[in-house]
């Protein structure tokens, strides 16, 4: 994989209205310094194209910047990585929440017709569904 330093997130307005802290900026570094990010084409979860490790806030008069070393996928292997990583990224919210889904699942199980397929594994493109 190819390695880059990336900006993943400043202070400033960005194209959506949305203005982050710094003390948010600080708050995603540390929570997702170890896990890292996905890095996709134009925020779009079906092509993810990269991995970011979070690793530094850089700080100048008037704006302040979350820095992440990305790498990059260069060919089929990395991408099946990557891949792999990502649909691990997904399903982490919900590692917690077994008890809630087996719950909700009963509930809504006479309403429901077919085999039951998993959001997060959809989203992912080029990941099957094994159900």
């Amino acid at each position: 994989m190819k390695r880059i330093v990336n900006v993943v997130n400043t202070d400033s307005i960005n194209l959506y209205g949305s203005r982050f802290s710094v003390g948010a900026l600080y708050d995603g570094l540390f929570e997702e310094c170890f896990k890292g990010v996905p890095i996709l084409m134009a925020h779009d979860s079906s092509r993810i194209i990269g991995w970011s490790r979070l690793f530094s806030l850089y700080f100048e008069p008037g704006l302040t910047r979350l820095v992440g070393i990305g790498e990059l996928a260069e060919n089929d292997d990395d991408f099946k990585q990557l891949r792999s990583l990502y649909l691990h990224h997904l399903h982490r919210p919900f590692e917690g929440c077994q008890t809630e889904i087996n719950e909700l699942t009963g509930e809504l199980q006479k309403h429901l017709s077919g085999p039951r397929k998993e959001c997060p594994e959809l989203c992912v493109n080029g990941i099957p569904y094994n159900g």
